[in-house]
């Protein structure tokens, strides 16, 4: 058996080392703002009850529990005359968030209308409890808070890419004009500290255009990957100059083509299909038509075909071998002789990145002083909680070390980070 496992030797002790970081992550711990904390979870409890009486307002119920599913299916179903089209396991016409999203993109004002207020209030539920309350909560989904900081538990395993497992990496993205989009307000340096941060700017499209060798998609990576790939798909917002400089960001000009553009991304690292691509992008709230969606799916398959002809490849193969390694460490992962294409096409580049990340972060945690505390690594990003007159220090050897270039099939890449300081999450965004 040991001559069986000796290739996969050099996997188990990197985890080794990964592990260990997450150790010290799990002791430092990350401070927490209690005050507002306290006022979070608050303003929370009123957005849940607003959305309530808007709720009841809806649907003439004014004794209405949106929380009790026998009363949102009678209203869905019987009072607003929604058609179910799923069911649970004991037969029930189903209420879940995929209906509710179905009622969203129906065209119906009534029934978007009811479905916006009921996701919103199970969001605010959702989020109130998992990322708020729960921090110095009590019982087994409780976060241990001890002298100001959540002590959160950071996994080196229970991810097939290989990318750390922890509740934290899941908090919303910020978003200050709701109560449940500001949980990473609540996050903050000790005092006399600031808290480094660092993002790998669009690493996904990086890196599937180098492993690929695709010259045209490595072409619109050398810049804003995101606007090159909007001038393929609208070559007359292109010539009109609104996907460069300053008016790509313009909302009058060329933001929306960037944004649309952007959120296909999903496509190319999933592989994703026309009817997947038009329900995420209305999801999103993008005024787009699925023939739309379709032709810009076929405009990028068309520019890079390279790229997906390697994908298809991975696919063939995998039929024949059952499994897939990561690109960089050689991670093994089991996906079977019939694995769906989504999953081919999305393990090299979501197993690339968490190769690189874990490896940087484990150097990193080797040259940076020991004041400089690791207190969250969320997928492609890492933040420090550093004593202030060490952050500029800190910020050099952290641009070093990003800044040396990975061996890939179309050559030497060198992925680009977005480096901040700040005394919370929030303004780190």
């Amino acid at each position: 058996m040991q001559a069986d496992l000796q290739p996969e030797l050099h996997v188990y002790q990197h985890d080794r080392r990964l592990a260990s970081v997450c150790r010290e992550m799990i002791r430092n711990g990350i401070g927490v703002d209690l005050a507002r904390k306290e006022a979070l979870s608050k303003e929370l409890a009123e957005r849940r009850e607003e959305l309530r009486c808007t709720l009841r307002d809806a649907v003439g119920d004014h004794n209405f529990e949106p929380g009790k599913l026998e009363q949102v299916r009678t209203h869905l179903f019987k009072n607003l005359g929604v058609r179910f089209t799923a069911f649970t396991k004991g037969g029930l016409p189903s209420t879940d968030n995929k209906t509710l999203e179905g009622m969203r993109l129906s065209g119906n004002q009534e029934h978007a209308a009811f479905a916006e207020a009921l996701l919103r209030w199970r969001l605010a539920g959702k989020i109130n409890s998992t990322y708020v309350d729960a921090v110095g909560g009590e019982g087994g989904r409780g976060i241990y808070l001890h002298a100001g900081r959540a002590h959160y538990n950071w996994k080196p395993f229970g991810t097939v890419s290989g990318r750390l497992s922890c509740r934290l990496q899941s908090a919303p993205r910020y978003d200050k004009s709701v109560p449940e989009g500001r949980v990473r307000e609540l996050y903050v340096a000790a005092p006399g500290n600031v808290l480094l941060y660092y993002d790998v700017a669009q690493a996904e499209m990086r890196l599937a255009a180098y492993l690929s060798n695709d010259r045209a998609f490595i072409a619109a990576c050398q810049g804003d990957v995101h606007a090159n790939n909007a001038k393929a798909i609208f070559p007359q917002i292109a010539a009109k100059g609104w996907l460069d400089g300053d008016a790509k960001k313009d909302k009058t000009r060329g933001k929306k083509f960037r944004d649309i553009t952007k959120n296909f991304g999903f496509a190319i690292s999933y592989c994703a299909e026309t009817d997947t691509a038009y329900i995420t992008l209305r999801r999103k709230g993008f005024d787009v038509t699925r023939s739309g969606v379709d032709l810009i799916l076929s405009k990028l398959h068309s520019t890079y075909r390279t790229y997906f002809r390697w994908v298809g490849e991975n696919h063939a193969r995998v039929h024949k071998t059952g499994h897939m390694r990561s690109p960089f460490l050689g991670r093994i992962r089991w996906l079977g002789w019939y694995a769906g294409l989504p999953d081919v096409a999305n393990y090299p580049i979501q197993s690339g990145i968490a190769d690189i990340v874990n490896r940087r972060t484990i150097e990193l945690s080797e040259l940076l002083p020991a004041a400089c505390r690791l207190v969250a690594q969320v997928h492609d990003s890492c933040m420090y909680d550093v004593p202030r007159h060490l952050a500029n220090g800190c910020q050099t050897i952290i641009s070093d070390v990003w800044s040396k270039s990975i061996d890939t099939p179309g050559g030497s890449l060198i992925l680009p980070i977005d480096l901040k300081q700040g005394e919370r999450w929030s303004e780190l965004e």
